[in-house]
């Protein structure tokens, strides 16, 4: 299989953060995620002769599925008589070796996705071991003979690699629990020389992996020997008498994190490598910050705000890869009190912020030149009486800027809320949703299609919200703990 560096990088899953008064702890995310430029050894995303060895037809054969829109490569069964190994090469001192081609799509996927450098003289069989060996910060390995008799039992997860006896690996792209209590499941696969489609599906019966890659609904086969994930962390800053908070947490370039929160009631930053230890934190003015990416030239942008006494004044940090501050942005001349909740970078490089102008009551989007934070336009919309409107989250599309939030412009109190801004900074469209509800994110997902989450205070839970690029509701759920 040959799948191109952008397709790769896509498979990732959300962070999770938790905040405690007092102290602040963070805990790994079940999946690593970084946009690391492609290594020297990477070549190619398409179905060619670069690297592959043909047995009859002179070029490497597409197979009937593709991966995000790539078209997955290589050697399946059926599509040559003996079905052949295909030895790969991969290029460059880290990685010169021939290797099977499921074991380089393995390699280049973790490197994508974890930053580690692939390594020589490993085949399938052997990518758990050696990876969660060489890797050991990163990774750890989990036996699958040991789910059934484990009383802590683990799930597979996205993004896990699985080793098997008869030398294969793959990825997994997808888990469907069908018994949470009996460690039930459906395993959706990416590989290579398994399948003719690229993809397949396993079992998880009774907390192990079952069947192998000539029968995967084989429930009594156990042919995979382990699986690789990546390893858990919690740590914890700050003391009990300083009142810390954590706010947000963002995967950086290097495979480890940025995490903003405050301390003594100031802004403060902090960067974490892959094992959550502190590379260096820094502590900024008083206030409350909201917000912060890792922007594409690889230093941060921090939004947020801070009380006066009488008003609240947004501001706009820029930090270099240091935290050392760049530009400092007030934006006290658009009204008489202002908050900033979220940041993105759009496609031009430039950053959009979005929040709240809380004398008019209306929700507020704005881009800013990237090297000085002067406002380069700005949107306001919701103006009613009695409810104030506010703008929580922000997501750049290639036409425009999709933003979350809640609107007042209700006599039933404050209702969830979408919009899009098109690229002339016109209204495109707006969703008012359900009475009692806010919105407070929003993700673009595979396919075009969009995901914000929020509360819904009519059942007291979580709420999902699927839609289109034109705003078209496709599903909403409701989610709650009891």
């Amino acid at each position: 299989m040959q799948i191109s560096y952008e397709t790769l990088k896509k498979l990732y899953t959300s962070l999770l953060t938790i905040v405690f008064v007092s102290s602040i702890v963070l805990i790994r995310p079940v999946l690593s995620y970084a946009d690391f430029a492609a290594p020297s050894w990477w070549s190619g995303d398409q179905c060619d002769t670069t690297h592959y060895t043909s047995v009859n037809t002179g070029d490497t054969p597409a197979l009937l599925t593709t991966w995000s829109g790539v078209q997955v490569c290589g050697y399946g069964p059926n599509q040559t008589p003996s079905w052949p190994d295909v030895a790969v090469t991969m290029p460059g001192a880290s990685a010169a070796d021939n290797e099977w081609e499921c074991t380089e799509l393995v390699k280049r996927f973790l490197y994508l996705a974890y930053g580690v450098v692939a390594l020589s003289n490993t085949n399938g069989d052997q990518v758990v071991d050696h990876f969660s060996s060489t890797y050991s910060t990163t990774f750890k390995k989990i036996n699958n003979q040991d789910g059934s008799n484990s009383t802590n039992h683990v799930w597979p997860k996205v993004g896990d690699v699985l080793s098997y006896s008869d030398v294969h690996t793959a990825i997994i792209s997808n888990v469907n629990i069908t018994d949470v209590t009996n460690g039930n499941a459906t395993l959706t696969l990416v590989e290579q020389n398994a399948s003719q489609s690229g993809t397949t599906t396993q079992q998880f019966v009774g907390w192990k992996i079952k069947g192998d890659i000539d029968d995967p609904t084989d429930a009594h086969s156990d042919t995979v020997t382990a699986w690789l994930t990546t390893k858990n962390f919690v740590k914890t800053f700050g003391t009990s008498s300083t009142n810390d908070y954590i706010y947000s947490l963002k995967k950086t370039s290097d495979g480890g994190s940025i995490a903003l929160g405050s301390t003594n009631s100031n802004y403060w930053v902090a960067k974490l490598d892959a094992g959550g230890n502190v590379s260096w934190q820094k502590t900024y003015i008083a206030g409350t910050p909201e917000s912060i990416i890792q922007t594409s030239d690889g230093n941060y942008l921090v939004g947020g705000y801070y009380y006066t006494g009488t008003r609240y004044i947004a501001v706009l940090i820029k930090l270099d890869s240091s935290g050392n501050v760049t530009w400092y942005n007030k934006y006290d001349n658009v009204s008489s009190s202002a908050k900033i909740h979220s940041v993105a970078e759009a496609s031009s490089g430039d950053y959009v912020a979005a929040g709240s102008l809380l004398n008019s009551q209306e929700a507020w989007v704005f881009d800013v030149d990237k090297s000085s934070g002067n406002i380069n336009w700005q949107k306001t919309l919701g103006n009613c009486s009695g409810f104030a409107a506010e703008a929580y989250s922000v997501l750049p599309v290639s036409d425009g800027t999709i933003v979350t939030g809640q609107t007042g412009c209700n006599p039933n109190g404050s209702r969830g809320w979408i919009f899009k801004i098109n690229s002339t900074q016109g209204l495109a469209w707006q969703k008012i949703l359900n009475t009692g509800s806010i919105l407070y994110s929003v993700a673009q997902l595979t396919g075009g299609s969009f995901i914000a989450n929020g509360t819904d205070f009519g059942t007291n839970g979580g709420w999902l919200v699927k839609f289109d690029g034109s705003g078209n509701i496709s599903s909403e759920r409701s989610l709650s703990i009891r």
